[in-house]
């Protein structure tokens, strides 16, 4: 007979197991992830990022945006001619602008950076997500997270081909205004990544 023994065995079993178990639900707020800190999947980040991103917009649908300077509103500054800013986005929809801004080499990290970064600015500014900010935030946000992390940062420019209604000038006002909001601290420690 041609039966598996020892460690063969133990490790079809432990194949077929993970094989056989189904993703992770939760009924709670917990996100289920296989990534690590030192090592985050960058699909995993975005999911997350883009669920955080749209628990803020349905949970702060009439928040105040007084204290947040022009340069956030897409009514004054779109990214587009499409986007509908009197509903808030799904999920999906949010999903996709953060695919298509990471189509610029940006790593799993600058995610996770980003969205401290979001968290502080509407901390600092206290203003919240909304559908005519939420993606000048999120992109002002990627954009210092990248010249912060990364070795080789993805300059202003870049962004251009992505959004072809922007300028160099536009994006370095965001950034600018974006700094000054946040006192210039960009800098995360451990326990805030």
């Amino acid at each position: 007979s041609t039966q598996s023994t020892g460690p063969t065995l133990i490790m079809n079993k432990a194949i077929t197991r993970v094989q056989g178990m189904r993703n992770k639900s939760s009924s709670t707020s917990s996100l289920f992830t296989e990534s690590t800190i030192s090592a985050p999947d960058i699909d995993e980040v975005l999911k997350c990022l883009s669920t955080v991103i749209f628990c803020n917009l349905k949970n702060n649908a009439n928040g105040s945006n007084k204290n947040l300077p022009d340069i956030f509103s897409e009514l004054k500054h779109p990214l587009d001619n499409k986007t509908n800013f009197h509903v808030i986005p799904e999920k999906s929809q949010i999903l996709y602008f953060l695919n298509t801004i990471f189509k610029s080499n940006l790593s799993a990290e600058c995610g996770v950076m980003c969205m401290a970064y979001v968290d502080r600015l509407l901390e600092t500014t206290h203003t919240t997500l909304d559908p005519t900010n939420w993606r000048r935030i999120v992109l002002g946000a990627l954009i210092l997270a990248s010249k912060v992390w990364e070795d080789q940062a993805v300059w202003n420019a870049d962004f251009l081909n992505l959004f072809p209604r922007l300028t160099v000038n536009d994006l370095n006002d965001l950034e600018r205004h974006y700094l000054n909001a946040l006192n210039f601290n960009v800098i995360l420690s451990g326990s805030e990544y």
